[in-house]
């Protein structure tokens, strides 16, 4: 036998991370594996399954808050996809020109996209009180983490680079959908 053939991973899922599929890298970001954010930084496939994370995040927040219905569906789906944008916007301006981070736009909308995985929790609102908020909470975290890992600085500039980035996102919540 080959001493290739040997070979063992840590884990099977960091084995090859790039077999990693959409939801293992969704519960991976969520647990603020620094790897996963590594991944999907670079890989550019991983666009869509952000968008997906997103939307799908949106529409937790939606179910819970309102009366199901179509209209109100596509709005925080749109709403949802602004947010993404307008967050990963700041991140690119904060982060990036006036911290010093260098990610460059495609992986901060790639890595915040994924980071919005906690959000999907909110669809067990109506079942578990303060699941809303605390799923907010898990996105900043989530966020900071990814920030960290993709701009290439400490905790402290992530944090202040995700925080300038979810004030217009809860504003967004708070007035566009309320």
């Amino acid at each position: 036998m080959s001493v290739d053939s040997n070979k063992t991973s840590d884990s099977p899922r960091r084995a090859n991370p790039v077999s990693r599929g959409a939801w293992a890298r969704v519960r991976d970001a969520a647990l603020l594996d620094r790897s996963v954010y590594d991944e999907v930084a670079r890989d550019r496939r991983a666009t869509t399954q952000a968008a997906c994370v997103v939307i799908l995040a949106s529409l937790a927040v939606a179910s819970s808050d309102y009366p199901l219905g179509w209209i109100e569906m596509a709005k925080a789906a749109a709403a949802g996809i602004l947010q993404w944008w307008v967050w990963a916007a700041i991140a690119h301006v904060v982060g990036g020109r006036i911290l010093g981070g260098n990610a460059d736009w495609g992986a901060l909308i790639r890595v915040l996209g994924f980071a919005r995985g906690p959000g999907i929790f909110a669809v067990l609102a109506p079942l578990v009180g303060g699941i809303h908020l605390a799923a907010q909470a898990w996105v900043l975290v989530a966020g900071t983490a990814a920030l960290r890992a993709t701009m290439g600085f400490g905790t402290g500039r992530a944090l202040v680079t995700a925080l300038a980035g979810m004030v217009p996102y809860w504003s967004v919540q708070l007035f566009y959908l309320h």
